[in-house]
């Protein structure tokens, strides 16, 4: 669930020199359902007692939101990116840094950004873990800020069948929703 808006924006465009003004439309806050994601990451690295494991990932958001509460674009983005992870005397330590391809909105002029992760967690029973991860993304436009957030998860190991993720966001910048409740799965094969 999100609950910041982007803001809408309207281009105008001048004869002679090319170029595009924006101007924010609207602002302010909306609830509602966000979009969905679906990610898929191969491994290329087994850790060991000295090296992390790592992993490349790609992802493509679906466009689920509400466009016109301006909780997303109605755009397919994209993204690539590279993760670690370290398991250490029964916690485990996890980052990552991702490329953002963002889709082209009629009413927005977006740029692709770049967003990294940092986080760790450990187990608190044999079938339930926990995270804690923060996490940054750059601004895509030069009029928004950008996101900082802190995320709680809990995850239910449902061994051969993946994990089911519930969890917990608390936007710590004004480009960040100022709070959002998180569902997933997971399956590794």
């Amino acid at each position: 669930m999100a609950t910041t808006a982007l803001p809408a924006m309207e281009r105008e465009s001048t004869t002679g020199e090319q170029y595009v003004e924006q101007r924010i439309k609207r602002s302010g806050s909306a609830s509602g359902i966000g979009d969905c994601f679906v990610n898929l990451s191969y491994q290329i690295l087994e850790q060991d007692e000295m090296k992390p494991e790592i992993s490349f990932h790609g992802g493509i958001k679906l466009p689920t939101a509400d466009e016109d509460k301006g909780l997303g674009t109605g755009e397919v983005d994209y993204l690539v990116g590279m993760g670690l992870n370290k398991e250490i005397a029964g916690w485990f330590v996890f980052g990552g840094l991702d490329y953002n391809i963002l889709g082209d909105p009629d009413d927005y002029e977006l740029d692709n950004y770049i967003s990294g992760y940092l986080g760790g967690g450990t187990s608190i029973l044999p079938m339930l873990g926990m995270n804690l991860q923060l996490s940054y993304a750059q601004a895509p436009t030069d009029f928004s800020d950008d996101s900082l957030a802190l995320r709680f998860d809990l995850n239910y190991f449902l061994e051969r069948l993946g994990t089911l993720t519930a969890g917990f966001q608390k936007g710590l910048s004004d480009g960040s929703p100022d709070y959002s409740i998180i569902a997933g799965y997971s399956i590794s094969f």
